[in-house]
């Protein structure tokens, strides 16, 4: 990193200035190059980041309670700053309290003295947040040695957002809302608590252009549930489908910070908040931090299984109920845990979505009335109208199944489907259109802000004691959120809740079905459905590709 001034010989050259010239030298080397590289070599990389922790050391106080003391750079500080100085994108999920943002501020200050004709671009959510950010690079400035301050580039001019230095590079803090870098050239931007952003994907839409043409990015951040821009950011890194650098470290990144300190943490605080601030792993970090509504410790020990079979379901062009599967690898949309019992009641919960390749699953769970089990699963993207059916499929498979599709939205069409089919074992709610009328008997199941609390809580019940075999399933429930906004509580899925809607509806029609006493039935216009599942799940036929017509 090169330095822009030298000490001429008319200074006259003491001790006390050479060795100050020789230190100062140190925390720039001149055969260590901070450019646009994708990945600066080991051996550059090693003099930069002693440079930088030298730097800290001797040039920078910081504030603890009483004093000011050296920015003595911990390990796991080290660790992090050698991933902002090798590679150009990097993402750093932090636990609360260990020194990232003072890291950060530093990291900026340093870039700015090293070279010339550096725009340097810190992103917070708030301009509360971007002058308290701006605040600790100016308080790491004036920290310094009279001595350093007068040998590195001179402050031209300080504002509550920006510092410009005579070196022509600059330092200015924004929050995101004033949109301040689009169309500019940055040489570094720094995104503060990317996760808590309102607007997480336009700024990485300003951010991206920018430093595309040589500019790196650092993104730090707290969690904040699964299913955010940033989140989605991490696990692209961690599976190396974009181009950041993962970093995490954990609560006990901080040295003194032991198991009883952890469980004093833990006595004061809601799990959820224990987990986005003090997180053990970045599983942890992200599924723990949004406020979960389902227990954790529970989801973990489900069992999951991969089922007897999957199959594609294809609806015969002559309607009605006749269907075919064709047996699937590993994509089918239906996967089956359990055969059809002939002595067996059954029901179908299903939340249907618009169909569209980039939107939400259609979603439909087969469940055994008197055990709760789950047997078979639908997700699917059929339209409403084709999900409709596919739901009497299953439903003619499994004994005549008593369906319970949501009726909100694009369901009014695949309820239209089951009556156009005349399937007629469909769950009826009890509804007033006015408050002077009787109630009166509806097709579907419809939510609403106060039943979805009661279907919710049902499902948390059912939980307790119930296995969940299907792996997108847990998922969805890992990540099904409780958002309080004073007396109004919002449940919702991050990003998706289908798996889980699907089955809290299917929890429902269960309830129904047991106090209406639903039994079995073999429905006579599909013979042999008991025996066709016989044949095709046991013996040699299993290996067929294509089953009979039903």
């Amino acid at each position: 990193m090169k330095v822009r001034k030298t000490v001429s010989a008319s200074e006259g050259i003491t001790e006390q200035k050479l060795q100050n010239e020789i230190q100062f030298r140190s925390w720039f080397p001149a055969e260590a190059v901070l450019d646009a590289r994708n990945r600066i070599p080991d051996e550059e990389c090693d003099r930069l980041v002693e440079g930088f922790r030298l730097f800290c050391l001797q040039a920078i106080r910081i504030k603890v309670p009483g004093s000011r003391v050296p920015f003595e750079l911990r390990e796991a500080q080290l660790d992090t700053i050698r991933a902002w100085i090798q590679n150009r994108y990097t993402i750093t999920l932090k636990a609360r309290q260990i020194g990232f943002s003072t890291l950060a501020a530093a990291f900026a200050l340093w870039v700015a003295l090293g070279g010339s004709d550096r725009q340097i671009y810190m992103l917070s959510r708030r301009e509360k947040d971007s002058i308290s950010l701006l605040n600790k690079v100016k308080f790491a400035y004036k920290s310094m040695p009279e001595w350093v301050r007068q040998r590195s580039s001179h402050v031209l001019d300080r504002t509550n957002l920006r510092m410009s230095f005579d070196n022509d590079s600059f330092i200015e803090s924004s929050p995101t809302a004033s949109d301040p870098i689009r169309g500019e050239t940055a040489f570094l931007v720094i995104v503060d608590e990317w996760a808590s952003f309102q607007n997480e994907e336009e700024a990485w839409a300003a951010i991206e252009p920018v430093t595309d043409v040589g500019g790196r990015c650092v993104g730090l951040s707290t969690a904040k549930g699964e299913g955010t821009f940033f989140h989605r950011l991490w696990v692209g890194a961690t599976t190396s489908s974009n181009s950041f650098v993962p970093v995490f470290h954990p609560w006990s990144a901080v040295p003194g910070r032991d198991a009883k300190w952890y469980e004093d943490k833990k006595a004061n605080m809601e799990l959820w908040q224990l987990h986005q601030e003090y997180p053990c792993s970045p599983e942890e970090a992200f599924i723990g931090s949004g406020n979960p509504y389902f227990d954790l410790e529970r989801l973990r020990e489900m069992s999951l299984k991969e089922g007897i079979g999957r199959y594609f379901i294809q609806i015969s062009s002559q309607g009605g109920n006749r269907f075919e599967l064709t047996e699937a690898s590993d994509n089918g949309p239906l996967v089956v845990f359990e055969k059809p019992k002939r002595s067996e009641t059954y029901v179908i919960g299903a939340d249907v979505a618009q169909g569209l390749d980039h939107g939400d699953w259609s979603v439909a769970y087969v469940m055994e009335a008197k055990s709760g089990d789950i047997v078979a699963v639908f997700r699917g993207k059929p339209e409403p109208d084709y999900f409709g059916e596919i739901i009497a499929a299953l439903g003619y498979m499994y004994n005549y199944a008593l369906v319970c599709p949501e009726v909100n939205n694009h369901g009014r069409t695949t309820v239209d489907t089951l009556r156009r089919l005349k399937y007629s074992r469909i769950y009826r709610r009890r509804t007033k259109l006015k408050t002077i009328e009787s109630p009166t008997e509806t097709i579907g199941w419809l939510t609403t802000h106060g039943n979805k609390v009661d279907v919710i809580n049902q499902l948390s019940q059912w939980l307790r004691v119930h296995n969940v075999p299907h792996e997108p399933t847990v998922a969805e429930l890992k990540t099904f959120v409780r958002d309080q906004r004073g007396e109004r509580i919002k449940l919702h899925g991050s990003p998706h809740d289908d798996c889980v809607m699907a089955l809290a509806i299917t929890i429902e029609a269960r309830k129904y079905a047991v106090m209406n006493n639903i039994g079995s039935v073999i429905p006579k216009d599909v013979p042999g459905s008991i025996d066709w599942w016989a044949k095709k799940l046991t013996g040699p036929s299993r290996k067929r590709r294509v089953g009979p017509m039903i």
